[in-house]
C-alpha cells in the first residue's frame, strides 16, 4: 500500500515490478502508481497470479508488460483485480 499515490523509481538493470492480487494488497479502486525506469534496460511489470489482469490502454489484457529503458508508465486500478497501464510499453 505504500506505493499508492507515489512512484516507483527503477535505477538498476533487471528490476521487476509485481502487481499483487487484491487479497494480498487491497489497493482501493482508483489507486494510481507511476513507474519510472531510469536504467539502460527494460523493466518488466508482471501480475501476481492469473486472477490479476492488466490491460494496455488501446490494446488488450496481459500478465507481463515491458517498460522500455528510460520510460515511464502509469498503473490505474479500475476493478478489484484489474489494472489499466499506459506509457512506453510493449506486451510480452
Amino acid at each position: 500500500m505504500k506505493d499508492r499515490g507515489h512512484h516507483i523509481y527503477c535505477r538498476e538493470q533487471n528490476d521487476n515490478i509485481i502487481v499483487p492480487y487484491d487479497a494480498r494488497v487491497p489497493f482501493p479502486i482508483g489507486t494510481v502508481i507511476t513507474i519510472v525506469n531510469y536504467s539502460g534496460s527494460s523493466v518488466y511489470i508482471n501480475t501476481e497470479g492469473s486472477s490479476t489482469g492488466m490491460f494496455i490502454a488501446g490494446d488488450g489484457d496481459y500478465t507481463s508488460i515491458e517498460l522500455f529503458n528510460y520510460g515511464i508508465a502509469t498503473l490505474l486500478k479500475v476493478e478489484r483485480e484489474r489494472w489499466v497501464i499506459s506509457g512506453n510499453l510493449q506486451s510480452n
